[in-house]
């Protein structure tokens, strides 16, 4: 981003984390699909976007990605990159079939992201990032809340091995030094 350039930033957790990383940025909101967002960047309407990498590497379009920000400065959402499955547990046949698809650290890590979420009250318009992640039996759970104009920034890390405990332990620690949601 140049210095007060515009940067388009839709969700409140993206905007907040980039205002408190620069504030001299402008944001502007850019709403509709990825598409007619990079049109608005090719037309000069702002300076630059933030979306998600994994989207645009999906898509195909990973070489339209100029800089990838380090997940230090620009925390997830909680539960970002996870996928979910339904399936009816009394079929033994699906159990078979999906059973080997679960990955325990995943599992583990979007369950402590997901207490934190809930222990707090918290939604998707939420500007909260959470990144859990797992080595062995221990998860480790950063999470920062912010204000919607990347204000009263409160960022908490601890380890645990329980990660219902440890989302809730977060939660505690952030309302603690004022966090509010």
């Amino acid at each position: 981003f140049p210095a007060g350039g515009g940067g388009g930033a839709s969700w409140p957790r993206r905007r907040a984390q980039l205002l408190a990383a620069r504030p001299d940025l402008v944001p502007v909101p850019v709403r509709g699909n990825v598409g007619t967002r990079l049109a608005k960047l090719d037309a000069g309407d702002v300076d630059a976007l933030v979306l998600a990498c994994a989207g645009l590497d999906r898509l195909g379009l990973g070489q339209r990605i100029s800089q990838r920000l380090p997940v230090d400065l620009c925390l997830p959402p909680p539960g970002q990159g996870a996928l979910a499955v339904e399936y009816a547990t009394d079929r033994e046949d699906l159990v078979r079939l999906l059973t080997p698809a679960i990955d325990a650290h995943t599992e583990r890590a979007v369950a402590a992201e997901r207490a934190l979420t809930r222990a707090l009250g918290a939604d998707c318009t939420t500007p909260l990032g959470a990144h859990a992640t797992v080595d062995g039996d221990a998860i480790t759970l950063r999470a920062t809340l912010l204000g919607p104009e990347g204000d009263h920034a409160r960022s908490v890390a601890d380890r645990g091995t329980d990660p219902i405990e440890l989302g809730k332990r977060l939660a505690d620690a952030l309302v603690r030094l004022g966090a509010t949601v």
